[in-house]
Parts: structure tokens; sequence; C-alpha cells
């Protein structure tokens, strides 16, 4: 469990420097679980904590996105192919994002 906890810290600190979180997010929580299998649970819950906060902030991040490109789509009429399109390109990014920051399942 030492190479997964040397492999997970290699990880993070490749991408703590990167601009999506997301990755370092998930580097956390694998920090967590191997601190977790260690019986370090006080690691384990800092790692945990660490993630929450990087999700909770992108997703006020991705409000404020969908409330900017909504507003923005009220500036034309509905029929309008550029409210259309505003409308359809937020619906594909959320979808995009969603998948991005969903847990995966976990097989049977």
């Amino acid at each position: 469990m030492l190479k997964e906890n040397r492999a997970a810290r290699r990880l993070r600190d490749y991408v703590a420097t990167a601009p999506d979180l997301n990755h370092l997010a998930q580097a956390h929580g694998l920090l967590a679980r191997t601190a977790l299998a260690l019986g370090d649970s006080a690691e384990a819950q800092l790692h945990l904590s660490r993630a929450l906060e990087i999700v909770d902030r992108a997703a006020t991040y991705r409000l404020r996105f969908v409330e900017t490109v909504r507003r923005l789509a009220q500036n034309f009429e509905p029929e309008d192919r550029l409210h259309k399109s505003l409308l359809a390109g937020l619906a594909t990014r959320t979808a995009q994002l969603e998948a991005m920051t969903s847990l995966p399942s976990r097989p049977a």
C-alpha cells in the first residue's frame, strides 16, 4: 500500500498546478483511500476534506457559468438562432461537466 500512496502523492504533486482541479480532487481522493487502508484516519480525513473543498468550489463556478449563459440567452427571442445555440451549448457543457465529476459506478 505504500507504493500506491507514493503514486497518489506523485499524481497530486503533478496536477496541483494544472487548471483542471477535477484531477487534483481525484488525487486527494486517492490519498484519502490509501491513508485509510494504511490505518491513518486523520490523514484520510484531511485529504477527503481537501477533495470536497475543491469540488464545492467547482460547483460554485459551474453555477455562475450556467447563470451567465442563461442571462445571455435571455437577450434573444426564444426562436432566435443565438438563443437556441446558447442553450444547446449550455446543455452539452453541463452534461460534460456532470460526467467528469460523477462518481464511477462500483462493480457488482
